[in-house]
């Protein structure tokens, strides 16, 4: 089957494509994001967050199908789903006879393998990734593998609106890593409920099936041992 062309706008689901700024770290050359991206002439960065994609693909695991996902659908490695990424899908063979459950929003038929899943995830890795530099601005450059990691998966997970939303997102955390502050920051991702058990912040917000949850503790795991001065 041939690679899924798919224009960058499609991919971002999560931002406002207007403020998409050329990425700062290459990606591998697939033909449906190589145009878009403009890989031949990306920076090749210190930080490569595709060398974390088999930890994502932990977190998220893989559905052939379409899923329930925090008030939406995704698909594959947590792709989020919209019409125009469902429709490209079609368009490239990847469906199936299944069902018409109402419940999908015109979804269900979609069906897809763990290559082209790959593919969106690299894609959707290194735009979170670069949203990730843009959030933290000048300190991104002052931070190790580790953070960067972090910080980006949290905006893969969450996506970038609601990771950032002054309310219900995660600004002390925000500021915790510009602070290079990972006791704060470990915190930050922390809650507990009446019977004091520690939970996920970030979990509550929505940003995690409820599977996902030892992504929250792994995240909170590697904080913790940087405050520790562990790598």
């Amino acid at each position: 089957m041939e690679d899924l062309n798919i224009n960058n706008e499609d991919i971002l689901v999560e931002s406002d494509a207007a403020a998409y700024t050329q990425p700062s770290q290459s990606v591998p050359q697939n033909t449906f994001i190589e145009d878009e991206l403009n890989t031949n002439n990306a920076a090749v960065p210190t930080f490569n967050i595709l060398d974390y994609r088999d930890d994502v693909m932990g977190f998220e695991g893989f559905r052939e199908r379409a899923y329930p996902d925090a008030g939406g659908f995704s698909i594959g490695y947590g792709e989020r789903l919209n019409p125009t990424i469902a429709n490209i899908l079609r368009g490239q063979g990847y469906i199936d006879d299944y069902s018409n459950e109402p419940t999908y929003l015109g979804f269900a038929d979609l069906l897809v393998d763990e290559n082209i899943s790959g593919k969106l995830l690299d894609s959707k890795l290194v735009q979170s990734s670069n949203e990730a530099e843009r959030i933290m601005g000048d300190a991104w450059g002052g931070l190790d593998d580790t953070a960067k990691f972090i910080m980006s998966d949290l905006v893969y997970n969450m996506g970038l609106d609601k990771f950032t939303d002054k309310e219900k997102g995660f600004p002390k955390f925000i500021q915790a890593m510009k602070d290079k502050d990972w006791a704060l920051a470990a915190e930050e991702l922390k809650w507990k409920d009446k019977d004091k058990n520690v939970l996920s912040k970030y979990y509550t917000a929505g940003g995690l099936a409820p599977e996902g949850t030892d992504r929250a503790d792994s995240h909170i795991y590697m904080l913790e041992n940087l405050a520790k001065g562990m790598p």
